[in-house]
Order: C-alpha cells, then sequence, then structure tokens
C-alpha cells in the first residue's frame, strides 16, 4: 500500500470516527467509553504522520500555515510549565489541544490537493452521504422512545432532562448535541459544492445529492437538535459567505448566494408542513420570554461572548492551567476536576483561553487564529473557477465564524472539523489551479494546431 493511499485511508477514518464517535461509544459501555474518548486524537495523530514528507516544492509553497504549528511549540512552554506544577497529564492534555490539531490542515491539504479531481470529489460526495444519514436519523430519534438506543447518552441514561418543551434535542450518530452541531456547521459549505458533485456524478448519486434532497435533510437535521448553534451557525456562515465573496467582487456567485438563501427559506416552511415535530423544540427555545426576545437573548450572548466576561475575568500572565475549560479534562485530571467543581465553566473560547493561559496565550492563541482567517480570504480570492470560488468563499465563510468564536481550545471535535475546513480550502484552491493550468495548455494546443493547418498566404 503506497504511502498516497495511507494518506485517503486516514482522512476517511478521521472523518468517521468523529461523526460515529457517539455510536462507538454507546456501543463500548459507560466504562470503556472514556478510552474511546481518545480514539479520534490516535487517528488524527496516525493521519498527521502519515500526511508529511515527499511533498514538491509547489506543494510546499502553495501551503503558507507551515510555521504557525512551530511558532506555538516554541512559545507554549511557560503555559506548559505553569500547568505542570497542578498536574503532569492535565499539562500533557491541555498542550495537546492547541499543538496536535493545527497539523492536519496540512494533511487534509496534503491529501486532497494532490489527489485527481474525481478522488477529490469522491470525498466530498462521502461527507454529503454523512449529511444525509446523519440527518436522517436525528429526525427518526424524534420518532423513538426515550429510553432508546440512539436516545441514550454516552453512560446509558436517557437524556429526557435535556429536552426543550418536551421534545428530545436529538444528537444522531454524535454524543453530544453540540458536537452534532459543529458537524452541522462544517458541512453547511458543502451545500454549496452539490452542482460541481452531480455534474459527473452516476445517476444515483445524482438523484441522492440533488439539492431537493440534501438541502432539506440538511435542515431537517439542523431544526430537530432545537439548537441555536445549529441554526444560528448556519445562518453566520452564510453572512461571512456573502461579505467573503463581497470582498473578492464575486458577483455572480453573490446572487447564487441570495437565491440559496431564498432556497433555505422555502425548505424551511415545507418543514414546517410535512416535518412539523423537526421545527416543534427549536420553535419552544426561541419563543422567548417575559417579553424578552429570542434576538436579544442571541445578540446578549455574542455579546457576552466577545466582551462582557472580561469584567469577571481573573486577570493573569500565564494563566490556571492549560486544558483545565477543555471537554473532558475533569474526568482524567484531579486538578481540573476541583477547578471546575460546583459548576465552574467559562464555556466561550475567549474567556477560556484567557483563563487557561492568561494574557500570554490569549493574544498567541487569537492572532494565530485571525493569521488563519485573514490568509482563507487570500486563498479564497485566488480561486477562479466559478462552482470552486463558491466553495472556497463558503469555506471561509466557516473559518471565519469559527476562528472568530468556535471553542477551538476545549473542543476537540470543533477544532479538528475548523482544522479540515483550513486544508480543504487550500486544496480547492490548488485543484482550481490545476484545472486552469489544464485549461490554458488544451488552449494552447490548439492555437498551435489552428496555426500548423492555417494555408500560406498567396504571395
Amino acid at each position: 500500500m503506497t504511502k498516497a493511499s495511507l494518506r485517503v485511508i486516514g482522512l476517511y477514518l478521521l472523518i468517521s470516527v468523529v461523526v460515529f464517535d457517539g455510536v462507538l461509544r454507546r456501543l463500548a459501555g459507560p466504562v470503556a467509553a472514556n478510552y474511546f474518548f481518545f480514539v479520534k486524537d490516535v487517528v488524527a495523530l496516525f493521519f498527521i504522520i502519515v500526511g508529511r514528507g515527499g511533498e514538491s516544492d509547489r506543494v510546499r509553497s502553495f501551503f503558507r500555515l507551515h510555521g504557525l504549528p512551530l511558532l506555538m511549540i516554541a512559545l507554549i512552554p511557560p503555559c506548559v510549565v505553569q500547568t505542570l506544577y497542578l498536574d503532569p497529564i492535565l499539562a500533557l492534555f491541555g498542550a495537546k489541544q492547541y499543538l496536535l490539531y493545527p497539523w492536519i490542515a496540512y494533511a487534509v491539504f496534503r491529501v486532497m490537493g494532490e489527489l485527481s479531481l474525481d478522488k477529490f470529489e469522491r470525498i466530498l460526495k462521502y461527507i454529503l452521504f454523512l449529511i444525509i444519514g446523519t440527518s436522517a436519523l436525528a429526525v427518526l430519534q424524534l420518532e423513538l422512545p426515550s429510553d432508546n438506543f440512539f436516545n441514550q447518552s454516552v453512560g446509558g441514561e436517557t437524556m429526557e432532562d435535556f429536552s426543550a418543551g418536551g421534545y428530545l434535542r436529538v444528537c444522531s450518530t454524535f454524543p453530544f448535541v453540540g458536537q452534532y452541531c459543529y458537524f452541522l456547521n462544517f458541512t453547511f459549505p458543502f451545500l454549496f459544492c452539490i452542482p460541481r458533485i452531480r455534474a459527473n456524478a452516476s445517476a444515483m448519486v445524482s438523484f441522492i445529492t440533488r439539492p431537493a434532497v440534501v438541502i432539506p435533510v440538511y435542515l431537517a437535521g439542523a431544526f430537530a437538535t432545537a439548537s441555536r448553534t445549529a441554526v444560528w451557525g448556519g445562518g453566520a456562515i452564510a453572512g461571512a459567505t456573502a461579505i467573503c465573496l463581497l470582498f473578492t467582487r464575486r458577483w455572480i456567485q453573490s446572487a447564487r448566494l441570495v437565491a440559496f438563501i431564498a432556497i433555505l427559506g422555502a425548505c424551511t416552511l415545507m418543514l414546517n408542513v410535512f416535518l412539523p415535530q423537526t421545527l416543534a423544540g427549536y420553535s419552544v427555545r426561541s419563543a422567548g420570554e417575559l417579553g424578552y426576545s429570542h434576538v436579544q437573548e442571541m445578540l446578549d450572548r455574542i455579546s457576552y461572548m466577545l466582551v462582557g466576561w472580561i469584567s469577571e475575568a481573573d486577570v493573569t500572565i500565564f494563566g490556571h492551567g492549560l486544558g483545565t475549560m477543555s471537554n473532558g479534562a475533569d474526568q482524567i485530571s484531579h486538578a481540573a476536576a476541583q477547578i471546575r467543581s460546583g459548576g465552574f465553566w467559562t464555556e466561550n473560547d475567549l474567556a477560556s483561553t484567557f483563563f487557561e493561559g492568561g494574557c500570554y496565550w490569549l493574544v498567541i492563541w487569537m492572532g494565530m487564529r485571525l493569521f488563519v482567517i485573514f490568509d482563507a480570504i487570500r486563498v479564497a480570492r485566488s480561486v477562479r473557477t466559478g462552482r470552486m470560488a463558491m466553495f472556497s468563499a463558503a469555506l471561509t465563510g466557516y473559518i471565519i465564524v469559527q476562528g472568530f468564536m468556535g471553542t477551538l481550545g476545549i473542543q476537540p471535535p470543533l477544532a479538528i472539523w475548523f482544522w479540515i475546513a483550513v486544508g480543504l480550502n487550500y486544496a480547492v484552491a490548488m485543484q482550481d489551479a490545476n484545472a486552469t493550468a489544464q485549461f490554458e495548455w488544451e488552449n494552447h494546443l490548439v492555437r498551435i494546431s489552428r496555426q500548423q493547418v492555417q494555408p500560406p498566404s498567396p504571395t
């Protein structure tokens, strides 16, 4: 087996492990489920290792984020030393949150940027099929009893207490609703690559992946979660995509985006008629109460996420320990469990980074993310093909939203999706550059052939 094949297998495996994490951990049982928590890290490490080495100078120069993980490795030691005093295991776990996942971006770029176009599109089809499968299961969960296998937590308990107005907040194949929402946000840009996928697909794939199927199914899954992260997250990505398209002067693609948003609205109305149960939980959560509208609640949450937490922050230079606020840290570290006793949790990423790494790490971590965002916009501007440009702009929209607001430092699944999107955006640009070069070369050959067959002019 070649290393190129191992890279492709590694990518499929990484995506599959994160998507089916909840099913695997439920099947493993409450005790073994804690060990499965780290399977995605092992797979990510394998994928990163096989994704390196043997690249050409063109590939190396095309990807501009090589130095970021190395820079973070060089700058993180003060925070690691600070955490070592609390718990050596926590120091390793916390450093992993920030240092492991960024390498995924380059591995994804290597895999998808160097693939032939049909194999590149095959991976996109797989993700579209995952959208359909996970959303179909989410809708089915609404009809299943609360003690059904799929409606139980990874610990085996019913999730009835975690409901909205008596309606279950389903999580499909994922362990928690939040992780399903992260996947839905990540796959929102893939709705824009449907025309590209269907152009060269078989009759069956073309039918399954038609917009009239994928878009309503995606929306059904998003609303079935009854989560603002899934619904408002998609809206935020669409808004960021619009900004990216306008900034890069893609007027035709901007018009297509407006049409796409109109289609989303029409599909939502159809769901309300034909599958009202999918919107029931979200309708309860978005109804507002005591004169406090849902929109105002969301704006207040966003305001607190960006600046409101500052008034409650405990100012330190190097923080209180990397990983203390990360998902699962309290299960492996006594120090993290003590800090989070009584339900204390910073929840949003700015507050979490400031608590874990202090002023020092907040500046480094957010500075790195801003660099990734601006470079993603640059990559989107370089894409010339219409359909590829739309997909790249949507990926950039996702990178903008999650780069600014995503809890990348405390939620491993979200971090994995984010860095896959970053690498995929580069791969889209490289596939576009290859296709453009091929098109120009073919045109050049046509011009030469025409010149050769042109009859000589009479003297």
